[in-house]
């Protein structure tokens, strides 16, 4: 049972490493591997990359999660299967149960905005935060008795809301969390016939995750965790991966596994190689008062426009002259910070230029244009069925 972190900045390939320790002698052709990754897309990259390192090479039992998937098959492989909420499933049911504090009049602070969906989803986050840091309904409660009125109310419809799963044999994904470690915990076999846990591609851990993870490493013969890091910039700019690294750090500590990583400090990262590039110039200084230019060779642009339709426009047009330089589809991903706001105009750029694109989230429900003469339809009666926007819809 070995576990070691990786930290190494951004490109310095330690998803190269992590492919590697998979594909190194030593392992059995059937040795059971699992792979820990942030999201499907990531599965899948990382799958095509594994497969473009070893073409000639057939893999078994090379499993690929992430950390919901992980939590499903824990508990299918204890025998528990669970029933989840899906997403939409959960807000309708928060937001009954809301409702039904709000009729026993339990609710004095949030009376008068019980019933809006935004307050729903809001304490449908927090629930999911409390959950993520381990923090049950009684415990909640129990902070909250020295609290303000709001506290006390939120600590009601989280236990109201945990006790209706619990009566109807439900979960929701991060209780499920729970579970699979309450199983890990409770099961000593579960999990010992991992021969290699790699967990790739996260900067951030929460608690439950962590614990959960420091659980599966002493069960697995081998685990590699690989992190992001700023060296020297710690404290700053690479405080999120630091923070990552010191809460894995305490989990494995209470959980007694044993790892090749030595006490937290700023400035000491276990880099593997350190990239040479624009792009690794750009992250590990930015912002930093003194400026040091160096040359972008031809990987890094910067684009400046005044409005997001003009900015979306240039990246397509970009795009479109490296398709036809002859780049392929998948070797392009455009990323936006905001999709309500660069969705649309990103759609739109890429059907006015030709461009074919696969879109991660699709338009608005009110932008589609059945749904939008459903709503017109309805708005007719308010304001007395004026006779143009009448045939307009009757025609429609």
């Amino acid at each position: 049972m070995t576990s070691h972190i990786l930290l190494a900045p951004v490109g310095a390939g330690k998803t190269s490493a992590a492919i590697e320790q998979i594909l190194a002698d030593g392992l059995s052709p059937l040795a059971p591997i699992w792979v820990l990754l942030p999201s499907s897309r990531q599965e899948d990259a990382f799958r095509q990359r594994l497969i473009d390192a070893a073409p000639n090479t057939i893999l078994f039992n090379v499993h690929l999660f992430t950390f919901y998937k992980l939590y499903q098959h824990l508990l299918d492989l204890a025998g528990m299967p669970q029933r989840e909420l899906d997403h939409s499933a959960r807000l309708r049911l928060l937001g009954s149960l809301i409702n039904d504090l709000n009729e026993q009049n339990r609710l004095k602070t949030f009376k008068a905005v019980a019933q809006m969906p935004g307050f729903v989803e809001i304490v449908a986050d927090l629930i999911y935060e409390l959950k993520q840091a381990q923090v049950l309904p009684d415990a909640f409660s129990k902070f909250a008795e020295t609290g303000t009125d709001k506290d006390k109310e939120l600590a009601a419809i989280y236990a109201h809301y945990q006790a209706f799963l619990q009566t109807k044999n439900l979960v929701d994904r991060e209780g499920e969390g729970w579970l699979a470690l309450a199983q890990l915990r409770d099961k000593p076999a579960l999990g010992t016939n991992i021969a290699l846990l790699v967990v790739d591609g996260f900067d951030q851990f929460n608690p439950l995750q962590a614990d959960l993870l420091a659980a599966l490493a002493g069960r697995a013969t081998q685990t590699l965790i690989t992190l992001p890091t700023v060296p020297g910039r710690e404290g700053t700019i690479g405080r999120r991966f630091q923070q990552a690294w010191e809460r894995l750090h305490t989990a494995f500590l209470k959980a007694g596994v044993p790892i090749t990583l030595p006490t937290p400090k700023a400035g000491e990262p276990i880099a593997e190689k350190t990239p040479d590039n624009a792009l690794y110039h750009l992250t590990s200084r930015i912002f930093l008062p003194k400026k040091e230019q160096c040359s972008t060779e031809g990987c890094l642009n910067l684009i400046e426009m005044p409005d997001p339709v003009n900015e979306v426009g240039a990246i397509i047009r970009h795009a479109k002259r490296l398709l036809l330089n002859g780049a392929q589809p998948d070797d392009i991903l455009i990323a936006v910070r905001d999709w309500g706001r660069y969705g649309g105009a990103l759609s739109d750029a890429a059907r006015r230029y030709g461009v074919p694109v696969a879109l991660a989230h699709g338009d608005t429900l009110l932008k589609n244009p059945a749904i939008s003469a459903l709503i017109n339809l309805l708005e007719l009666s308010e304001t007395d069925f004026p006779r143009r926007t009448l045939l307009n819809a009757l025609r429609s």
